[in-house]
């Protein structure tokens, strides 16, 4: 809910008392009801006491109100009344200014711009602003699966397993090309061996012409270069797209974060210019406060004047 700072709640204006007048006040009238305390033991009797063996001289042992504090009793009944619903009043004035002094002292920011300057929005729209500033990053995988056609999918994934199933078979130390040097370097070889019971006579021959073996496998490598080219290819297409993709993110959440930091120091700026504003409004709003007179209702009035005007 808003507050309203400016409206002293009906206690104040520029016609009154301080503080320490109404606080004069209050202790006057308390002292004052103290010596109405006789309405509390109202008699209206007087009782005298005479001594038959004597004199027969009566005294009063117990006196009445007099006719005279008579005709004063019902003014006097409500003169007190008015004179407690004075100093509940004036109470409740200084009671007010204090807490309305409080209330502006502990306001915050936030509520000052709610509440004073109607701004419901205390960024201006700066301090936040739309995007996502995470980096999020592909990989060469994630824009094949996000890109890719079928028909370009089939031909990447059929290259790159035909690439590795041939590459195992004709690079260097690969199954192929290790049983092609045994067979070029072991073809015709011819060795004895000798045991206790016999002579064996171990020749080695190739199961295929070692021409054919050669040719294939030089084929093999052929095609080998040819899949590993148009992968190499495609692969290349693809990881530079990546890199791409990838440095406008870089971009785009360094431009996020430099506009975030213009906005924010932009934001500071006017934050600094209203809490300025604030600080000159709650010193002027205290002083209005402090210098506001509490005022004497109508009803109240002749309850004050017999305050004022007693034992003059």
């Amino acid at each position: 809910m808003k507050r309203n700072y400016t409206n002293y709640t009906g206690f104040f204006g520029t016609n009154g008392l301080t503080s320490t007048s109404a606080n004069y006040v209050k202790t006057k009238a308390k002292e004052i009801i103290k010596l109405f305390d006789k309405l509390e033991r109202l008699n209206f009797c007087n009782v005298f006491v005479e001594d038959l063996k004597s004199d027969g001289k009566r005294v009063i042992v117990e006196d009445g109100i007099s006719e005279e504090m008579f005709d004063k009793l019902v003014d006097q009944i409500k003169m007190k009344a008015k004179l407690n619903s004075l100093i509940s009043w004036l109470t409740e004035a200084i009671k007010a200014r204090e807490c309305q002094l409080e209330e502006i002292d502990i306001m915050s920011y936030q509520e000052w711009m709610k509440d004073v300057k109607g701004i419901e929005d205390f960024t201006f729209g700066l301090a936040e602003i739309e995007g996502d500033s995470h980096l999020n990053f592909i990989t060469e995988k994630d824009y094949i699966e996000q890109n890719f056609n079928v028909k370009e999918l089939n031909e990447y994934l059929f290259l790159e397993n035909m690439c590795a199933a041939m590459g195992k078979f004709v690079h260097p130390g690969g199954v192929y090309a290790t049983a092609k040097s045994r067979a070029e370097v072991e073809n015709g070889k011819r060795y004895l061996k000798e045991t206790s019971s016999s002579n064996l006579i171990y020749t080695t021959e190739t199961s295929v012409p070692l021409e054919k073996i050669s040719d294939t496998f030089f084929k093999m490598q052929d095609e080998y270069r040819e899949y590993q080219k148009r992968f190499n290819e495609i692969k290349f297409k693809v990881e530079k797209e990546v890199q791409r993709l990838n440095d406008e993110e870089q971009a785009r959440v360094r431009q996020l974060e430099l506009d975030r930091k213009e906005r924010l120091t932009k934001l500071s700026a006017i934050r600094a210019k209203y809490e300025k504003e604030m600080n000159e409004w709650k010193i002027e709003k205290r002083n209005e406060l402090r210098a506001a007179k509490i005022i004497i209702p109508n009803d109240l009035k002749d309850a004050y004047d017999y305050v004022s005007n007693y034992a003059k």
